[in-house]
């Protein structure tokens, strides 16, 4: 973008360089850190992440009873975890779901040492009830709860299920757009930000294969009707 800007002003074009490598660290610069603090890279585990202290659950994937969710509920001394993790419990105490074993133990202050035993049947030990009780909801009734007591879960969504978002009908998110040669409107994307002063809009349905052909190549290069009757010949463009 800021390249398209620079020519927008300047007339002139610029060569953009972009590190693959750099984009990668940067999306996962939650992990860089982790080999220096554990020497351990963190690979993945199916539908969870997995750490030097065994897999996490949930955070990859966990099955409801219409699809799945992805959830961060541990007794873990971080408070959103924590919260997600007794919003569930109530949940379950509520509707008779949780296992007398379960209440009995205190999670939080075994977490610690079910993590350093490094064996996955410990660790899953204060999950697995979570996960059974998970099974019994859909994705929008945990999505539901979710959203009321602001917890870390969200739903894997199929295209249908997005189409009928009601955040995304109620911002008006799916715009019409005129197809002449097709004789029809087609759906798009619309806006993925509400600006008052600057309101973002779609200007035109997208170019066809070609169809500024001479626009660009004529006007914007100076290449002449002919020329561009032989590239075409070509199969060049």
């Amino acid at each position: 973008m800021l390249a398209l800007y620079h020519r927008e002003i300047s007339g002139e074009g610029q060569h953009v360089d972009v590190s693959i490598q750099q984009c990668v660290v940067w999306c996962l610069m939650n992990l860089t850190g982790h080999w220096e603090c554990y020497e351990w890279d963190w690979p993945r585990d199916g539908m969870n992440w997995k750490s030097h202290m065994g897999a996490i659950k949930g955070v990859g994937g966990t099955r409801c009873k219409d699809g799945y969710v992805a959830i961060v509920a541990n007794p873990a001394p971080v408070a959103p975890i924590a919260a997600t993790y007794e919003a569930m419990k109530a949940m379950m105490i509520e509707e008779g779901k949780a296992p007398d074993w379960w209440l009995a133990e205190d999670w939080y202050a075994r977490f610690f040492e079910l993590q350093a035993s490094k064996d996955q049947d410990l660790i899953d030990l204060p999950w697995n009830p979570i996960s059974e009780f998970i099974l019994t909801k859909t994705k929008a009734e945990l999505y539901k709860v979710a959203l009321e007591k602001r917890l870390l879960l969200a739903p894997a969504q199929n295209v249908k299920e997005i189409w009928e978002d009601p955040q995304l009908l109620a911002r008006d998110y799916w715009q019409e757009v005129e197809h002449p040669e097709l004789g029809e409107s087609l759906t798009y994307c619309g806006a993925p930000v509400k600006l008052s002063e600057a309101p973002w809009q779609i200007k035109r349905r997208p170019p066809l294969i070609g169809e500024h052909n001479e626009e660009v190549y004529g006007n914007e290069l100076g290449i002449s009707r002919a020329d561009l009757v032989l590239l075409k010949q070509a199969g060049i463009i």
